[in-house]
């Protein structure tokens, strides 16, 4: 990993200062390290598939370094060192659509989206968690549902007991879901 023009971004400095590392030194004695600190999340993905998905994207940027880092939640953040561009991201969804649309994940009821919100754009690839075993959590798919009107008779049932989440009937490949997340003050 040549690491000699490359610049530490913003993100990077701050982390390295939060954990009193010099990024300087680590460039040169430990360029894994630095790599780790400089990484920026390129998609997130269920814990199943991580692997897999994970080999796909490594095979299509064999120049990128992947790191996973995982999280309380269902799902897994994929960090890319380089961070990936403008270009690589169009890559990136061309193929999280693609593995999100073939067996197994796909007869699963996998699902790819893009969302924008106020932390910016980030790539999920995942599995929706089954009507029944929903439990109030946020920021994930619930689903697939039969149709719209099963998806809305389950969000009737939940929608007064956790009026602190938003409920958004979605569809993706033909499916129907329900996308449960918390609306952030800023957005009120």
């Amino acid at each position: 990993m040549d690491l000699k023009n490359h610049q530490a971004s913003e993100a990077a400095k701050e982390r390295a200062a939060r954990a009193s590392l010099n990024l300087a030194k680590l460039k040169l004695e430990n360029p894994l390290h630095y790599a780790m600190l400089n990484a920026e999340a390129c998609a997130y993905v269920s814990h199943n598939y991580k692997d897999a998905i994970a080999a796909a994207i490594a095979n299509i940027f064999p120049s990128h370094q992947l790191f996973d880092l995982p999280t309380q939640g269902l799902l897994v953040t994929l960090l890319a060192f380089p961070e990936m561009l403008e270009d690589d991201l169009a890559v990136l969804d061309d193929l999280l659509y693609v593995l999100s649309s073939h067996s197994p994940l796909r007869e699963q009821g996998a699902y790819f989206r893009i969302i924008q919100d106020e932390k910016g754009e980030r790539r999920e690839l995942a599995l929706p968690l089954s009507p029944d075993d929903w439990q109030g959590q946020s920021g994930l798919m619930v689903g697939p549902f039969a149709d719209e009107d099963a998806a809305e008779h389950w969000l009737d049932l939940h929608l007064a007991t956790y009026p602190q989440l938003v409920f958004d009937i979605t569809h993706s490949q033909g499916r129907i879901y329900c996308d449960v997340f918390r609306l952030q003050a800023s957005f009120l």
